[in-house]
C-alpha cells in the first residue's frame, strides 16, 4: 500500500526550500594570521513594547522580548590602535562572526545606523546583574554589552575562553521641543513651576535610574521611524499674557524650525508653511523635532481721502488722493509719525480732517488719543483762497521724431507737459526761465502736446497746445557743370565735397562719381556714346541725408577754330571749369535756379531754367561770326524718374528760336558709382527676314511629308 504525502509535509518542504534559496546566512569575516574567533548577535527591543514607556516610566527589559536585528554593520577594531581590522553586516538572526584572528586584544563596535539609515541606541545596563534579565532556570551566561563599543576582548589560542559578544538595542528616541515668540509655555520640572518661551517635551535618548537593587530605564522621545502622533496626541499651546490677549493675538498653527532641515531636507520647501496640529502630528521622526507656535493679529486700515483737485495726501513715498495706513493689533493709536501730510493745491488751504457728513473737523489731539479697533476713514477739508493765474510759457517748435522739448518761461516755475500718449512730465525752469526735458516716445506730425506753467504761489496756467510739425529734409544745392563741347571725353564741374554726382547722357544712360575734397568732380563719357552737337547732359547732386538737387542741364556746343584742337582728343583736364567759363547761376522770380552754359569762345548761349521739378528749355541761336546754317538742335531728354521707365521728350519739328518746351521730371535716386546701360533694340528688318525663312522651311517640310505618305 502506497503511503500518501500529506499537504502539510509538502508545504513545510517548500518553506524549507525557500529558506535555503532566499535566506542569506552571512559568511564569517576572515581576518587571517591566527585561529581566534569572535562572534555574537545583535538584538533590538520592539517599538510596540517601548511606546508605552516614552512618558518617562521606568521599564526592565526581558531577554525573551528581544528580536534579531539584521543588516547592521559590525566592526572589529584593534584595541591598541583603535583602527578597523574587518567589518560585516549582521544576518537575518542578528548573528555575526570574525574568524582566523591572531592573538591580541580587540573591540567589537556596532554602527549607529542600519542599512536603511535608521538610528539605534544600545541598551545600558538595566534589569539584572548582566544588564538584561533572563530566566534563572537558563543555564547561560550571556555577556550583553552596555555601550556601542564592547569591552576589551582577548584572543589567546592557549586558552579556551568564551568570546561571544551580544548587544541589545532600541530604535533611537528623538527629542521634541516647542518654541514660541508670543506667550510662554507653563510646565513643572520636578517641583519647580516654569514659564518659558521653549518647552522640551522630550530630551531624546535613554534615561536610567536605580530602584532597590535593580537599574531601570525610560524612553525620552519619539522612536526613529515613528510618527509624532505615536507618542503625542496633543501639542500644548503657549499661555498669553493679558496684554497679548488685548492686542488680539490668535493661534494659527505650527511651523518647522530652521534647525530641522538638516535631517529633514524634504521639508525645506515648507519653510514658510504653517501646519494645523493634526497635520504636524503626522511627521515621521528621522531626527530631533523642533516646532514653532505661530500667531496672527488683526490689522486695521485707516484711510485718508482728499479731493485731488484741491490737494494731495502724502504718506512715506506715496502721494495721491487716497492713502491707507495699516494699524496692527487692537491697542495701537495713530501718532504724528504715522499721520500723513496734506499738500493743498494753489487756490486752496488745508483746514483739517473730518469723519462724517457734518464735515466738522476732528482735533488732532483727539485723533491721536483714539485706539484703533476697526477700520476708519478721514476726509481732508479745504477752504478756497484767491490766487493769481500763472502766465503761459513759450514752447519752441516741435518736429516729428524730436527727443527733446524746450521753451522759455518764468524763472523757477514748474512746467507740466502732457504727451500724446497721456504720459505726464514735470520739469522746472532755471534761473533764466529756460527749460527743456527729454521724452521717451516717438512723435508724429499732427499730434498735440499740452504744456502748462505754474509760478510760485499762483494757479496753474491755461494749457498751451502745440501741434507737432512735419520735418522737411534739406535739398542738396544744384551742381555746377563745365562747358560741354561735341567730341568731349569727360564731363566735369564743381559741387559739395563728398556728394554723389549723377550724369545722365542721351538714351538715359547714367554714370556716377563723388565730389572730391576740393569740390571738383569729373565723369568720363560712357563708352559707346559720342557727344554730338546739341546733345543734352543732365547732372544732379545728392548729399548724405538730403534730398537730391534739381537737374543742372548742359547742351553740347559745336567746336570752333578756337577749340578745334580738342576734337575727340579732349581729356578730363581740358574740361575743368575755370573762373572765365563758369556758368552764371541766379534765382528766378519763380523760386527756381537758372543755369547758363556759355561757350568760352563767345558762341551759342543756351540758358536753362529749372522751376519746381519742371524743366523749361529755351534755345537761342546767336552766332558770333557768319557760319553755315546749323542743323536743328534735337529736343533735350529729361532724366529718367526710375531705372526702368525713362521719360523721353519726342519733338517732330526742329526747335525754333525762343521756343519754350516744358517737361515734368522727377530726379532719380540711384546708388553711387553704378552705371545703368540701356538695352539696345533689335533691328525690326532683320526680325522680318528671319520669320520669312522660318515659314519657308516649315512649308517645305510639310510638302515632303505629304509626298512620302502618298
Amino acid at each position: 500500500m502506497r503511503r500518501r504525502v500529506s499537504l502539510y509535509t509538502i508545504i513545510m518542504a517548500l518553506v524549507i526550500l525557500i529558506g535555503v534559496v532566499f535566506i542569506r546566512v552571512p559568511k564569517a569575516a576572515e581576518v587571517g594570521g591566527g585561529t581566534g574567533k569572535i562572534g555574537g548577535k545583535l538584538f533590538y527591543y520592539p517599538k510596540a513594547n517601548l511606546r508605552q514607556y516614552n512618558n518617562g516610566q521606568a521599564i526592565s527589559v526581558s531577554y525573551r522580548s528581544l528580536v534579531s536585528y539584521a543588516n547592521v554593520n559590525i566592526k572589529l577594531l584593534n584595541a591598541a590602535t583603535e583602527t578597523e581590522i574587518a567589518n560585516m553586516n549582521t544576518g537575518a538572526a542578528g548573528e555575526y562572526e570574525f574568524t582566523n584572528i591572531p592573538n591580541g586584544e580587540y573591540y567589537v563596535e556596532v554602527a549607529e545606523t542600519d542599512n536603511n539609515n535608521v538610528e539605534n541606541e544600545i541598551l545600558p545596563k538595566v534589569g539584572g546583574e548582566k544588564g538584561i534579565t533572563y530566566p534563572k532556570s537558563w543555564d547561560v551566561d550571556i555577556p550583553f554589552q552596555t555601550s556601542r563599543r564592547s569591552e576589551k576582548i582577548t584572543i589567546d589560542d592557549t586558552k579556551k575562553e568564551n568570546t561571544d559578544v551580544y548587544f541589545a538595542s532600541i530604535f533611537r528616541p528623538y527629542a521634541v521641543k516647542l518654541k514660541t515668540n508670543i506667550g510662554k509655555f507653563s510646565y513643572t520640572l520636578g517641583n519647580v513651576e516654569k514659564s518659558e518661551p521653549e518647552l522640551p517635551l522630550y530630551n531624546g535618548g535613554i534615561a536610567t535610574g536605580t530602584y532597590g537593587n535593580e537599574t531601570f530605564m525610560a524612553i525620552r522621545g519619539v522612536l526613529a521611524t515613528d510618527r509624532l502622533s505615536d507618542s503625542i496626541s496633543v501639542l500644548p499651546k503657549p499661555d498669553l499674557s493679558p496684554e497679548e490677549i488685548a492686542y488680539g493675538y490668535s493661534f494659527l498653527g505650527w511651523m518647522l524650525d530652521e534647525e530641522m532641515f538638516t535631517k529633514y531636507p524634504e521639508y525645506r520647501g515648507y519653510a514658510d508653511s504653517i501646519f494645523k496640529e493634526e497635520n504636524i502630528l503626522g511627521i515621521v521622526a528621522k531626527g530631533d523635532i523642533v516646532l514653532k507656535a505661530m500667531y496672527t493679529y488683526p490689522i486695521h486700515q485707516v484711510k485718508f481721502a482728499s479731493d485731488s483737485s484741491k490737494g494731495l495726501i502724502t504718506a512715506g513715498n506715496q502721494s495721491s488722493a487716497y492713502v491707507t495706513v495699516n494699524i496692527n493689533g487692537n491697542t495701537t493709536r495713530l501718532t504724528e509719525s504715522t499721520m500723513p501730510t496734506v499738500s493743498a493745491k494753489p487756490g486752496y488751504r488745508f483746514v483739517g480732517w473730518y469723519e462724517d457728513m457734518t464735515t466738522n473737523v476732528v482735533p488732532l489731539d483727539e485723533i491721536y488719543n483714539r485706539t484703533i479697533r476697526d477700520d476708519k476713514v478721514y476726509y481732508a477739508k479745504y477752504e478756497a483762497v484767491e490766487q493769481e493765474v500763472s502766465a503761459r510759457t513759450t514752447v519752441n517748435p516741435i518736429q516729428e521724431r524730436d527727443t527733446k522739448i524746450s521753451g522759455k518761461g518764468i524763472a523757477a516755475s514748474e512746467i507740466g507737459l502732457t504727451l500724446p500718449s497721456g504720459t505726464k512730465i514735470v520739469t522746472q525752469a532755471d534761473g533764466n526761465g529756460t527749460w527743456s526735458t527729454d521724452i521717451n516716445e516717438e512723435l508724429a506730425a499732427g499730434q498735440v502736446i499740452s504744456v502748462t506753467q505754474t509760478e510760485a504761489n499762483k494757479l496753474e496756467s491755461l494749457p498751451l497746445d502745440i501741434t507737432v510739425i512735419r520735418t522737411v529734409p534739406e535739398t542738396t544745392p544744384n551742381p555746377v557743370v563745365g562747358t560741354v563741347r561735341e567730341g568731349d571725353l569727360a564731363i566735369s564741374g564743381k559741387g559739395k565735397a563728398g556728394a554723389t554726382i549723377q550724369v545722365t547722357f542721351k538714351n538715359s544712360m547714367s554714370a556716377f562719381t563723388e565730389v572730391s575734397g576740393d569740390g571738383t568732380w569729373s565723369v568720363p563719357v560712357i563708352e559707346g556714346i559720342n557727344i554730338e552737337y546739341g546733345d543734352n547732359v543732365f547732372v544732379t547732386q545728392t548729399e548724405n541725408g538730403k534730398l537730391t538737387s534739381s537737374s543742372t542741364d548742359a547742351t553740347a556746343i559745336e567746336k570752333t577754330d578756337a577749340n578745334s584742337n580738342n576734337n575727340n582728343n579732349a581729356n578730363v583736364s581740358e574740361n575743368k571749369i575755370t573762373e572765365t567759363n563758369l556758368p552764371n547761376v541766379s534765382n528766378t522770380s519763380g523760386g527756381g535756379s537758372s543755369n547758363v552754359v556759355r561757350s568760352s569762345g563767345g558762341g551759342n548761349v543756351i540758358p536753362r531754367v529749372v522751376t519746381n521739378n519742371t524743366v523749361n528749355t529755351k534755345v537761342e541761336v546767336a552766332p558770333a561770326t557768319p557760319t553755315p546754317a546749323a542743323p536743328a538742335i534735337p529736343a533735350p531728354v529729361a532724366p529718367a524718374p526710375s531705372e526702368t521707365t525713362p521719360i523721353v521728350l519726342k519733338i517732330e519739328e526742329p526747335i525754333k528760336a525762343t521756343e519754350n518746351i516744358s517737361v515734368s521730371t522727377v530726379a532719380p535716386v540711384v546708388p553711387k558709382k553704378v552705371i545703368i546701360n540701356k538695352v539696345p533694340k533689335t533691328d525690326d528688318k532683320n526680325n522680318m527676314i528671319l520669320w520669312i525663312l522660318l515659314l519657308l522651311v516649315s512649308f517645305g517640310l510639310s510638302i515632303l511629308s505629304i509626298k512620302k505618305n502618298k
